[in-house]
Protein backbone atom coordinates (compact mmCIF):
# COMPACT_ATOMS: atom_id res chain seq x y z
CA UNK A 1 0.00 0.00 0.00
CA UNK A 2 1.50 3.63 -0.86
CA UNK A 3 -1.02 6.16 0.66
CA UNK A 4 -0.28 10.00 1.06
CA UNK A 5 -2.00 12.20 2.78
CA UNK A 6 -1.30 15.74 1.27
CA UNK A 7 -2.87 19.25 3.07
CA UNK A 8 -4.30 17.16 5.78
CA UNK A 9 -3.16 14.99 8.36
CA UNK A 10 -5.76 12.13 8.85
CA UNK A 11 -3.40 9.67 7.19
CA UNK A 12 -5.57 6.93 9.53
CA UNK A 13 -8.66 7.60 8.28
CA UNK A 14 -8.36 7.43 4.79
CA UNK A 15 -5.79 4.08 5.49
CA UNK A 16 -9.04 2.63 7.23
CA UNK A 17 -10.55 2.77 3.74
CA UNK A 18 -8.28 1.32 1.82
CA UNK A 19 -8.21 -1.73 4.23
CA UNK A 20 -11.72 -1.71 3.90
CA UNK A 21 -11.66 -2.64 0.08
CA UNK A 22 -8.08 -4.45 -0.03
CA UNK A 23 -7.52 -6.08 3.35
CA UNK A 24 -4.27 -7.99 1.98
CA UNK A 25 -2.41 -4.98 1.50
CA UNK A 26 -3.08 -5.30 -2.27
CA UNK A 27 -0.96 -3.05 -4.24
CA UNK A 28 -3.03 0.20 -4.42
CA UNK A 29 -1.74 3.77 -4.13
CA UNK A 30 -3.86 6.30 -2.55
CA UNK A 31 -3.45 9.91 -3.00
CA UNK A 32 -5.97 11.88 -0.96
CA UNK A 33 -5.47 15.72 -0.83
CA UNK A 34 -7.68 17.89 1.08
CA UNK A 35 -7.52 21.52 -0.23
CA UNK A 36 -10.06 25.24 0.23
CA UNK A 37 -12.00 27.74 -1.38
CA UNK A 38 -13.38 30.72 0.44
CA UNK A 39 -16.67 28.86 1.29
CA UNK A 40 -15.94 25.14 1.03
CA UNK A 41 -13.32 22.26 1.64
CA UNK A 42 -12.34 19.64 -1.45
CA UNK A 43 -11.19 16.03 -0.96
CA UNK A 44 -9.63 14.47 -3.40
CA UNK A 45 -8.84 10.85 -3.42
CA UNK A 46 -6.62 9.02 -6.39
CA UNK A 47 -6.82 5.40 -6.41
CA UNK A 48 -4.56 3.00 -8.26
CA UNK A 49 -4.55 -0.27 -8.65
CA UNK A 50 -2.99 -1.67 -11.49
CA UNK A 51 -3.01 0.39 -14.76
CA UNK A 52 -6.97 1.40 -13.21
CA UNK A 53 -7.13 4.64 -12.02
CA UNK A 54 -10.04 6.71 -10.39
CA UNK A 55 -10.73 9.85 -8.76
CA UNK A 56 -12.88 11.31 -6.71
CA UNK A 57 -13.69 15.11 -4.91
CA UNK A 58 -16.17 14.94 -2.23
CA UNK A 59 -17.08 18.87 -1.09
CA UNK A 60 -18.78 19.94 1.96
CA UNK A 61 -19.40 23.64 2.77
CA UNK A 62 -17.42 25.17 6.04
CA UNK A 63 -19.93 26.27 8.33
CA UNK A 64 -21.05 22.05 7.69
CA UNK A 65 -18.02 20.74 8.85
CA UNK A 66 -17.09 21.73 12.13
CA UNK A 67 -15.38 19.24 13.83
CA UNK A 68 -12.53 16.58 13.15
CA UNK A 69 -15.46 14.06 12.92
CA UNK A 70 -16.61 15.96 10.11
CA UNK A 71 -13.56 16.44 8.51
CA UNK A 72 -12.45 12.98 8.65
CA UNK A 73 -15.46 11.34 7.10
CA UNK A 74 -14.96 13.80 4.44
CA UNK A 75 -11.78 12.30 3.70
CA UNK A 76 -13.28 8.66 4.44
CA UNK A 77 -16.06 9.34 1.91
CA UNK A 78 -13.81 10.37 -1.15
CA UNK A 79 -11.33 7.82 -0.76
CA UNK A 80 -14.67 5.17 -0.53
CA UNK A 81 -15.90 6.20 -3.97
CA UNK A 82 -12.04 6.45 -5.53
CA UNK A 83 -11.55 3.01 -4.41
CA UNK A 84 -14.74 0.93 -4.24
CA UNK A 85 -15.30 0.88 -8.25
CA UNK A 86 -11.40 -0.48 -8.02
CA UNK A 87 -12.28 -3.60 -6.08
CA UNK A 88 -15.07 -6.78 -5.34
CA UNK A 89 -15.29 -6.26 -2.02
CA UNK A 90 -18.31 -5.06 -0.80
CA UNK A 91 -18.51 -2.18 2.43
CA UNK A 92 -21.83 -2.75 3.65
CA UNK A 93 -20.89 -0.31 6.33
CA UNK A 94 -19.64 2.11 3.96
CA UNK A 95 -17.20 4.10 5.72
CA UNK A 96 -18.05 3.19 9.32
CA UNK A 97 -15.06 1.33 10.39
CA UNK A 98 -15.31 0.96 14.35
CA UNK A 99 -15.72 -1.80 16.20
CA UNK A 100 -19.31 -0.85 17.90
CA UNK A 101 -21.41 0.78 15.58
CA UNK A 102 -24.26 0.89 18.18
CA UNK A 103 -22.34 2.68 20.32
CA UNK A 104 -21.67 5.51 17.97
CA UNK A 105 -25.47 5.95 17.06
CA UNK A 106 -26.15 6.13 21.09
CA UNK A 107 -23.41 9.01 20.77
CA UNK A 108 -26.28 10.99 18.56
CA UNK A 109 -28.83 9.89 20.29
CA UNK A 110 -27.29 11.66 23.40
CA UNK A 111 -26.36 14.76 21.55
CA UNK A 112 -29.86 14.97 20.74
CA UNK A 113 -30.59 13.51 17.46
CA UNK A 114 -34.06 12.04 16.57
CA UNK A 115 -34.20 8.25 15.37
CA UNK A 116 -34.87 9.84 11.89
CA UNK A 117 -32.00 12.00 11.69
CA UNK A 118 -29.38 9.31 12.98
CA UNK A 119 -31.28 7.34 10.67
CA UNK A 120 -30.28 9.44 7.57
CA UNK A 121 -26.69 10.39 9.04
CA UNK A 122 -26.14 7.13 8.64
CA UNK A 123 -27.28 6.55 4.80
CA UNK A 124 -25.86 9.72 3.18
CA UNK A 125 -22.36 10.60 5.13
CA UNK A 126 -22.06 7.04 6.45
CA UNK A 127 -22.67 5.34 3.25
CA UNK A 128 -24.41 2.32 5.49
CA UNK A 129 -26.70 -0.04 3.65
CA UNK A 130 -30.68 -0.16 5.03
CA UNK A 131 -30.23 -3.47 6.03
CA UNK A 132 -27.32 -2.62 8.89
CA UNK A 133 -28.87 0.72 9.67
CA UNK A 134 -32.00 -1.29 11.22
CA UNK A 135 -30.05 -3.54 12.77
CA UNK A 136 -27.53 -1.23 14.59
CA UNK A 137 -30.54 0.78 15.64
CA UNK A 138 -32.21 -2.39 17.22
CA UNK A 139 -28.75 -2.44 19.09
CA UNK A 140 -28.30 0.79 20.43
CA UNK A 141 -31.85 0.86 21.50
CA UNK A 142 -31.36 -2.35 23.36
CA UNK A 143 -27.65 -0.86 24.87
CA UNK A 144 -29.52 2.44 25.95
CA UNK A 145 -30.68 0.93 29.12
CA UNK A 146 -27.14 0.35 30.40
CA UNK A 147 -25.91 3.80 32.05
CA UNK A 148 -22.07 3.05 33.61
CA UNK A 149 -22.09 2.14 37.15
CA UNK A 150 -18.55 2.90 38.62
CA UNK A 151 -19.49 0.49 41.66
CA UNK A 152 -20.43 -2.29 39.83
CA UNK A 153 -17.54 -5.08 37.97
CA UNK A 154 -17.35 -7.91 36.21
CA UNK A 155 -15.21 -10.44 36.11
CA UNK A 156 -13.12 -12.45 32.94
CA UNK A 157 -10.96 -15.72 33.63
CA UNK A 158 -9.55 -16.37 30.12
CA UNK A 159 -8.21 -20.33 29.84
CA UNK A 160 -5.04 -20.30 26.84
CA UNK A 161 -5.93 -23.75 25.84
CA UNK A 162 -7.80 -25.17 23.17
CA UNK A 163 -7.53 -29.31 21.98
CA UNK A 164 -6.22 -28.12 18.14
CA UNK A 165 -6.30 -24.49 16.63
CA UNK A 166 -8.89 -23.84 13.92
CA UNK A 167 -7.12 -22.53 10.31
CA UNK A 168 -9.36 -19.41 10.56
CA UNK A 169 -7.85 -18.69 13.99
CA UNK A 170 -3.99 -17.06 15.51
CA UNK A 171 -5.11 -17.76 19.00
CA UNK A 172 -2.61 -17.57 21.54
CA UNK A 173 -2.98 -21.03 22.84
CA UNK A 174 0.48 -22.97 22.48
CA UNK A 175 2.13 -19.84 20.67
CA UNK A 176 5.18 -19.95 23.36
CA UNK A 177 6.71 -22.95 25.71
CA UNK A 178 3.86 -25.08 26.36
CA UNK A 179 2.71 -24.57 29.75
CA UNK A 180 1.35 -27.29 32.25
CA UNK A 181 -2.84 -26.58 32.82
CA UNK A 182 -2.17 -27.33 36.49
CA UNK A 183 0.39 -24.94 37.01
CA UNK A 184 -1.56 -22.52 35.26
CA UNK A 185 -4.78 -23.11 37.27
CA UNK A 186 -2.93 -23.29 40.57
CA UNK A 187 -1.33 -19.31 39.25
CA UNK A 188 -4.44 -18.05 38.17
CA UNK A 189 -6.34 -18.80 41.37
CA UNK A 190 -4.35 -16.75 43.01
CA UNK A 191 -4.82 -14.10 41.00
CA UNK A 192 -8.38 -14.17 41.42
CA UNK A 193 -7.56 -14.50 45.12
CA UNK A 194 -6.03 -10.89 44.81
CA UNK A 195 -8.71 -9.76 42.71
CA UNK A 196 -11.27 -10.63 45.41
CA UNK A 197 -9.21 -8.56 47.55
CA UNK A 198 -9.37 -5.95 45.35
CA UNK A 199 -12.89 -5.82 44.75
CA UNK A 200 -13.72 -5.77 48.14
CA UNK A 201 -11.71 -2.96 49.20
CA UNK A 202 -13.08 -1.07 46.87
CA UNK A 203 -16.39 -1.91 47.68
CA UNK A 204 -17.50 -2.77 44.00
CA UNK A 205 -20.86 -5.20 43.75
CA UNK A 206 -19.91 -8.61 41.14
CA UNK A 207 -22.46 -8.32 38.66
CA UNK A 208 -21.51 -11.12 36.10
CA UNK A 209 -18.25 -13.81 35.68
CA UNK A 210 -17.13 -15.16 32.48
CA UNK A 211 -14.97 -18.09 31.97
CA UNK A 212 -13.81 -17.92 28.14
CA UNK A 213 -10.81 -18.92 26.17
CA UNK A 214 -9.71 -20.72 24.68
CA UNK A 215 -11.61 -23.46 25.60
CA UNK A 216 -12.03 -23.88 29.10
CA UNK A 217 -13.74 -27.72 29.54
CA UNK A 218 -10.56 -28.56 27.67
CA UNK A 219 -9.01 -28.77 31.23
CA UNK A 220 -9.69 -31.27 33.22
CA UNK A 221 -13.05 -32.02 35.81
CA UNK A 222 -10.54 -31.98 38.53
CA UNK A 223 -8.63 -28.96 37.52
CA UNK A 224 -12.24 -26.82 36.41
CA UNK A 225 -13.65 -27.95 39.99
CA UNK A 226 -10.60 -26.41 41.72
CA UNK A 227 -10.74 -23.55 39.51
CA UNK A 228 -14.73 -22.88 39.63
CA UNK A 229 -15.02 -23.81 43.45
CA UNK A 230 -12.10 -21.52 44.42
CA UNK A 231 -13.28 -18.33 42.00
CA UNK A 232 -16.83 -19.07 44.09
CA UNK A 233 -15.17 -19.14 47.39
CA UNK A 234 -13.14 -16.27 47.22
CA UNK A 235 -15.58 -13.84 45.12
CA UNK A 236 -17.92 -15.00 47.11
CA UNK A 237 -20.88 -15.41 44.33
CA UNK A 238 -24.37 -15.40 45.02
CA UNK A 239 -26.43 -17.43 44.18
CA UNK A 240 -28.20 -17.35 40.51
CA UNK A 241 -25.28 -14.78 39.11
CA UNK A 242 -24.71 -15.11 35.69
CA UNK A 243 -21.99 -17.07 35.41
CA UNK A 244 -20.79 -18.00 31.62
CA UNK A 245 -18.23 -21.16 30.96
CA UNK A 246 -17.50 -21.48 26.83
CA UNK A 247 -17.56 -25.29 26.76
CA UNK A 248 -16.92 -24.14 23.33
CA UNK A 249 -15.71 -27.56 21.78
CA UNK A 250 -18.37 -30.28 21.98
CA UNK A 251 -15.50 -33.18 22.11
CA UNK A 252 -14.55 -31.76 25.38
CA UNK A 253 -18.01 -31.85 26.98
CA UNK A 254 -18.26 -34.73 29.18
CA UNK A 255 -20.80 -35.47 31.73
CA UNK A 256 -18.29 -35.47 34.96
CA UNK A 257 -17.35 -32.08 33.69
CA UNK A 258 -20.92 -30.28 33.29
CA UNK A 259 -21.50 -31.74 36.60
CA UNK A 260 -19.06 -29.78 37.87
CA UNK A 261 -20.35 -26.92 36.17
CA UNK A 262 -23.80 -27.49 37.67
CA UNK A 263 -22.48 -28.16 41.63
CA UNK A 264 -20.88 -24.89 40.90
CA UNK A 265 -23.43 -22.44 40.21
CA UNK A 266 -22.45 -22.07 35.99
CA UNK A 267 -25.85 -20.67 35.02
CA UNK A 268 -25.32 -20.36 31.19
CA UNK A 269 -22.87 -22.12 28.72
CA UNK A 270 -21.88 -22.34 25.16
CA UNK A 271 -21.81 -25.00 22.78
CA UNK A 272 -19.90 -24.17 19.96
CA UNK A 273 -20.34 -26.54 16.89
CA UNK A 274 -19.72 -23.46 14.23
CA UNK A 275 -21.28 -25.68 11.44
CA UNK A 276 -22.90 -28.88 11.62
CA UNK A 277 -21.00 -30.27 8.44
CA UNK A 278 -18.29 -32.90 9.08
CA UNK A 279 -16.00 -31.81 6.07
CA UNK A 280 -16.06 -28.26 6.58
CA UNK A 281 -15.13 -29.31 10.26
CA UNK A 282 -12.01 -31.30 8.86
CA UNK A 283 -11.29 -28.51 6.84
CA UNK A 284 -10.95 -26.38 9.93
CA UNK A 285 -9.09 -28.11 12.41
CA UNK A 286 -11.61 -29.19 14.43
CA UNK A 287 -12.07 -32.79 15.96
CA UNK A 288 -15.14 -33.32 16.93
CA UNK A 289 -18.30 -34.22 14.65
CA UNK A 290 -21.95 -32.97 14.06
CA UNK A 291 -22.95 -35.59 16.17
CA UNK A 292 -20.47 -34.90 19.04
CA UNK A 293 -22.68 -31.53 19.04
CA UNK A 294 -25.92 -33.04 19.51
CA UNK A 295 -24.53 -35.70 22.12
CA UNK A 296 -23.39 -32.45 23.96
CA UNK A 297 -25.97 -30.38 23.55
CA UNK A 298 -29.27 -33.02 24.74
CA UNK A 299 -26.82 -34.18 27.62
CA UNK A 300 -26.79 -30.74 28.97
CA UNK A 301 -30.27 -30.36 28.55
CA UNK A 302 -30.64 -33.46 30.66
CA UNK A 303 -28.37 -32.07 33.14
CA UNK A 304 -30.68 -28.88 33.68
CA UNK A 305 -28.74 -26.30 31.56
CA UNK A 306 -31.56 -24.17 30.46
CA UNK A 307 -29.28 -21.05 29.32
CA UNK A 308 -27.17 -22.91 26.60
CA UNK A 309 -25.54 -20.53 23.65
CA UNK A 310 -24.47 -22.00 20.30
CA UNK A 311 -22.59 -19.87 17.81
CA UNK A 312 -22.00 -20.45 14.61
CA UNK A 313 -19.66 -19.19 11.68
CA UNK A 314 -20.93 -17.38 8.44
CA UNK A 315 -18.63 -17.95 5.05
CA UNK A 316 -16.63 -20.74 6.37
CA UNK A 317 -14.45 -22.38 3.54
CA UNK A 318 -16.11 -24.42 0.68
CA UNK A 319 -19.45 -23.90 2.63
CA UNK A 320 -22.44 -22.38 0.29
CA UNK A 321 -25.66 -20.63 1.61
CA UNK A 322 -27.60 -24.07 1.24
CA UNK A 323 -24.97 -25.63 3.96
CA UNK A 324 -25.33 -22.73 6.38
CA UNK A 325 -29.05 -22.92 5.72
CA UNK A 326 -29.25 -26.61 6.75
CA UNK A 327 -26.83 -25.94 9.67
CA UNK A 328 -29.18 -23.02 10.79
CA UNK A 329 -32.20 -25.00 10.60
CA UNK A 330 -31.50 -27.93 12.16
CA UNK A 331 -30.03 -25.59 15.17
CA UNK A 332 -33.10 -23.37 15.65
CA UNK A 333 -34.83 -27.30 16.21
CA UNK A 334 -33.18 -27.51 19.58
CA UNK A 335 -33.58 -23.44 20.23
CA UNK A 336 -30.69 -22.84 22.08
CA UNK A 337 -31.64 -19.89 24.71
CA UNK A 338 -29.32 -17.40 22.65
CA UNK A 339 -27.50 -17.41 19.05
CA UNK A 340 -24.57 -15.94 18.17
CA UNK A 341 -23.40 -15.47 14.56
CA UNK A 342 -20.04 -14.41 13.23
CA UNK A 343 -18.41 -13.43 10.19
CA UNK A 344 -15.36 -15.45 9.63
CA UNK A 345 -12.59 -13.58 10.69
CA UNK A 346 -9.37 -14.42 9.16
CA UNK A 347 -6.35 -13.43 11.56
CA UNK A 348 -3.25 -12.49 9.82
CA UNK A 349 -1.24 -15.80 11.39
CA UNK A 350 -3.82 -17.65 10.39
CA UNK A 351 -2.91 -21.15 8.32
CA UNK A 352 -6.29 -20.06 6.24
CA UNK A 353 -5.34 -16.75 5.77
CA UNK A 354 -1.63 -17.58 4.36
CA UNK A 355 -3.20 -20.01 2.29
CA UNK A 356 -5.23 -17.87 0.55
CA UNK A 357 -8.25 -20.09 0.52
CA UNK A 358 -10.93 -16.93 1.40
CA UNK A 359 -14.42 -17.58 0.55
CA UNK A 360 -16.94 -15.46 -1.15
CA UNK A 361 -18.13 -12.24 0.80
CA UNK A 362 -21.72 -12.64 -1.31
CA UNK A 363 -22.30 -15.94 0.18
CA UNK A 364 -21.71 -14.47 3.77
CA UNK A 365 -23.55 -11.39 3.20
CA UNK A 366 -26.67 -14.34 2.27
CA UNK A 367 -26.01 -16.23 5.55
CA UNK A 368 -26.13 -13.26 7.78
CA UNK A 369 -29.34 -12.13 6.40
CA UNK A 370 -31.26 -15.47 6.76
CA UNK A 371 -29.68 -15.48 10.20
CA UNK A 372 -31.51 -12.33 11.27
CA UNK A 373 -34.99 -13.07 9.17
CA UNK A 374 -34.55 -16.59 10.86
CA UNK A 375 -33.74 -15.17 14.64
CA UNK A 376 -36.62 -12.52 14.04
CA UNK A 377 -39.33 -15.12 13.25
CA UNK A 378 -38.14 -17.84 16.28
CA UNK A 379 -38.54 -14.70 18.40
CA UNK A 380 -34.79 -14.07 19.23
CA UNK A 381 -33.87 -10.09 19.78
CA UNK A 382 -30.53 -8.66 18.30
CA UNK A 383 -28.72 -7.25 21.72
CA UNK A 384 -24.83 -7.45 20.98
CA UNK A 385 -22.93 -6.82 17.98
CA UNK A 386 -19.45 -5.86 17.10
CA UNK A 387 -17.42 -6.02 13.78
CA UNK A 388 -13.58 -6.60 13.60
CA UNK A 389 -11.27 -5.90 10.85
CA UNK A 390 -10.74 -8.46 7.93
CA UNK A 391 -14.09 -10.47 8.34
CA UNK A 392 -15.15 -11.87 5.31
CA UNK A 393 -16.96 -9.00 3.22
CA UNK A 394 -16.93 -6.22 6.15
CA UNK A 395 -19.49 -7.92 7.63
CA UNK A 396 -20.55 -8.34 11.41
CA UNK A 397 -20.71 -10.60 14.48
CA UNK A 398 -24.37 -10.60 15.96
CA UNK A 399 -25.72 -11.83 19.53
CA UNK A 400 -29.56 -13.24 19.53
CA UNK A 401 -31.44 -14.09 22.29
CA UNK A 402 -34.62 -15.10 23.34
CA UNK A 403 -36.08 -12.43 25.71
CA UNK A 404 -34.99 -12.99 29.08
CA UNK A 405 -31.56 -14.10 27.76
CA UNK A 406 -29.19 -11.79 26.85
CA UNK A 407 -25.74 -11.98 28.78
CA UNK A 408 -25.69 -9.10 30.86
CA UNK A 409 -21.78 -9.90 30.43
CA UNK A 410 -21.74 -9.89 26.53
CA UNK A 411 -23.62 -6.36 26.60
CA UNK A 412 -20.89 -4.96 29.22
CA UNK A 413 -18.19 -5.59 26.67
CA UNK A 414 -20.12 -3.58 23.92
CA UNK A 415 -21.13 -0.90 26.59
CA UNK A 416 -18.32 -0.43 28.73
CA UNK A 417 -21.34 0.29 31.82
CA UNK A 418 -18.89 -1.60 34.58
CA UNK A 419 -15.37 -2.06 35.40
CA UNK A 420 -14.14 -5.47 34.03
CA UNK A 421 -11.57 -7.20 35.62
CA UNK A 422 -10.12 -9.40 33.32
CA UNK A 423 -7.85 -12.28 34.40
CA UNK A 424 -5.19 -14.78 32.91
CA UNK A 425 -2.93 -14.95 30.01
CA UNK A 426 -4.56 -12.18 27.51
CA UNK A 427 -6.30 -10.40 30.12
CA UNK A 428 -7.56 -6.86 29.19
CA UNK A 429 -9.33 -4.90 31.82
CA UNK A 430 -11.04 -1.93 31.45
CA UNK A 431 -11.30 0.84 34.65
CA UNK A 432 -14.25 3.65 34.62
CA UNK A 433 -13.00 7.02 35.61
CA UNK A 434 -15.46 9.81 36.03
CA UNK A 435 -13.99 11.00 32.66
CA UNK A 436 -12.37 8.37 30.50
CA UNK A 437 -11.91 4.18 30.62
CA UNK A 438 -8.39 2.71 31.44
CA UNK A 439 -6.86 -0.10 30.18
CA UNK A 440 -4.73 -2.53 32.31
CA UNK A 441 -3.14 -5.30 30.36
CA UNK A 442 -1.94 -8.82 31.37
CA UNK A 443 0.81 -10.91 29.50
CA UNK A 444 -0.44 -11.92 26.46
CA UNK A 445 0.72 -15.55 25.84
CA UNK A 446 0.28 -18.15 28.69
CA UNK A 447 4.11 -19.09 28.75
CA UNK A 448 4.82 -15.04 29.82
CA UNK A 449 2.00 -14.97 32.19
CA UNK A 450 3.25 -17.67 34.27
CA UNK A 451 6.56 -16.57 34.01
CA UNK A 452 6.26 -13.09 35.21
CA UNK A 453 3.68 -14.19 37.58
CA UNK A 454 5.13 -12.13 40.13
CA UNK A 455 4.82 -9.00 37.76
CA UNK A 456 1.06 -9.87 37.33
CA UNK A 457 0.35 -9.45 40.73
CA UNK A 458 2.26 -6.33 41.46
CA UNK A 459 0.34 -4.47 38.50
CA UNK A 460 -2.80 -5.37 40.01
CA UNK A 461 -1.95 -2.78 43.00
CA UNK A 462 -2.77 -0.05 40.23
CA UNK A 463 -6.41 -1.09 40.49
CA UNK A 464 -6.23 0.46 43.52
CA UNK A 465 -4.82 3.71 42.30
CA UNK A 466 -6.73 4.04 39.04
CA UNK A 467 -10.20 2.44 40.74
CA UNK A 468 -9.79 5.18 43.97
CA UNK A 469 -9.11 8.29 41.94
Amino acid sequence: MNLQAIGHTMQYEAEQIVLLFFPSHDAVSLQSTLSETKDMLLVTSVATVGDKTISHTERMEKDLCRTKRDRGNLIKRSAYYALSPLSDMPSPWGILTGVRPAKLINCYMEEGMSEAEIHALLRDTYLVDEEKIELAMAVAKYEKQFTPKRDEVCVYIGIPFCPTRCSYCSFIAGAGTPIDHETYVNLLCKEIQKTAEIIQHLNLRLRAIYIGGGTPTSLSPALLEKLLSHTCHVLAVPKGLEWTVEAGRPDTIIEEKLQVLKQNGITRISINPQTLHDDTLRLIGRRHTREDFFRAFQLARQMGFHDINTDLIAGLPGEDFPMFQSTLDEIRALRPESLTIHTLYLKRASTMRKSGALPQPKDAAAMLSYARRIAAADGYLPYYMYRQKATVGNLENVGYALPGYSSFYNTVTMTDCTHLFALGAGGVSRLLLPDKMVRVFNYKYDDAYVHNFDHVLRRKEEYLKIASK
